[in-house]
């Protein structure tokens, strides 16, 4: 216990003064306690055993041999961008638990607002937030895209008047895609009201591949389709920023062992 012997017989003689009593037999072959002193040790002792228990649990925590990880994220982040670090963490720290709720951005704030996730995946842009606190985890490309139905126009930049005439598919309102893709036509003059509005970046794909319209999806995430001609991009003539992926946590909340782990794991990517 890192205490001197002479340290450790006054603490005994002061816990015999607070008690009012004598907790110790002292003789020349040392000391053992009275009937008041085996009384006390039986409620003493279930204490002690509660705080060595604790302090191995707090060592595994530390040592992420267990514990907890809860995400939000939207199923399309869940789908394309998280599940490769789901697997990776997984395999790495096999006794943590990890948790994920599906939400998109907006509600995912609440959710970290109120505690019940430890961090959150969001597409940028994102309404500013004074209580969050948020990193750039990775990039994204959207883009329109179109199947055979509207191979006509493959190759070529279309005119606005020809862009106002197309079924364009969006995701719902209320979404960080969503608002990108309004303010980026809005900043390009385009006025486009919607054919459709989707709550599913994969139905979007799927809509799109059956010529229901043109969909504005993530680049990143269709490659194959595009390699493979079931969709192509379309030129509207304008220029799409890339995006962040962003991760989101509570100002001056610190994160616990298992969150912070796996919020380096997301940030390697910038570093590699």
């Amino acid at each position: 216990l890192f205490v001197t012997q002479p340290a450790v017989s006054q603490g005994l003689s002061k816990l015999e003064d607070e008690l009012n009593c004598t907790l110790f037999i002292r003789t020349s072959k040392g000391i053992k306690l009275t009937s008041d002193g085996q009384m006390l040790l039986g409620y003493v002792q279930p204490a002690v055993n509660s705080l060595l228990k604790a302090e191995a649990v707090f060592a595994k925590l530390r040592n992420l041999d267990a514990g907890e990880v809860r995400i939000g994220a939207s199923d399309t982040l869940c789908m394309y961008y998280l599940s490769e670090y789901l697997s990776r963490f997984q395999a790495k720290y096999p006794e943590i638990t990890i948790k994920v709720i599906n939400r998109t951005s907006t509600e995912i704030v609440n959710l970290l607002k109120n505690g019940l996730v430890d961090f959150g995946i969001v597409n940028m842009p994102l309404d500013r937030e004074p209580h969050l606190f948020i990193r750039a985890a990775d990039t994204i490309q959207d883009c329109f895209v179109a199947g055979k139905r509207f191979e006509m126009y493959k190759g070529k930049t279309l005119t606005v008047e020809e862009i106002s005439k197309l079924p364009l598919i969006m995701l719902e309102k209320g979404t960080a895609t969503r608002r990108f893709a309004d303010n980026l036509l809005q900043r390009n003059g385009l006025k486009v009201t919607p054919a459709l509005e989707l709550g599913s970046v994969d139905l979007l794909v799927k809509f799109a591949v059956s010529g229901l319209g043109v969909s504005f999806v993530i680049k990143d995430y269709i490659t194959d389709m595009l390699e493979s001609g079931e969709l192509f991009e379309m030129d509207f003539g304008i220029h799409i920023p890339k995006r962040n992926i962003g991760i989101a946590t509570m100002k001056n909340i610190p994160l616990s062992a298992a969150p912070s782990a796996f919020v380096k794991m997301l940030l390697e990517k910038e570093k590699d």
